[in-house]
């Protein structure tokens, strides 16, 4: 498993924090799936995938980001990280009306989880 996972994910983490988006996603996106068996929480699972998606928008790899981001927001409609992150990519494909349309929406259930916690 360290083999596997570990060590990808470390090397990720590491060319993430040197910009070298190109190279997280070569060593994240072929592990995706498998990351609930290496075992930690679901927040550091999502922080793993956050950090593909990211990868993979800053990186020009637009139709990988697009297939990440739906199925985030299939299996978590609500959540304002993946509106925002879709606006991102939105802009960077000069979608303007998509990305106003997505950063509303991040907006919108920002503001309801923010009175929610009130």
């Amino acid at each position: 498993m360290t083999r596997n996972i570990g060590i990808p994910v470390c090397r990720a983490l590491i060319a993430y924090r040197q910009r070298q988006y190109a190279r997280v996603v070569e060593l994240l996106a072929p592990i995706r799936y498998h990351l609930n068996s290496f075992g930690g929480s679901h927040a550091q699972h999502d922080a793993i995938q956050r950090t593909l998606v990211e990868a993979a928008i800053r990186s020009g790899r637009h139709d990988l980001a697009r297939t990440l981001l739906s199925e985030r927001i299939n299996l978590r409609p609500i959540c304002p990280y993946n509106w925002r992150a879709r606006a991102r990519l939105a802009d960077r494909l000069g979608d303007t009306a998509q990305a106003a349309s997505a950063r509303a929406r991040a907006e919108e259930q920002a503001a309801v989880g923010a009175a929610a916690l009130g």
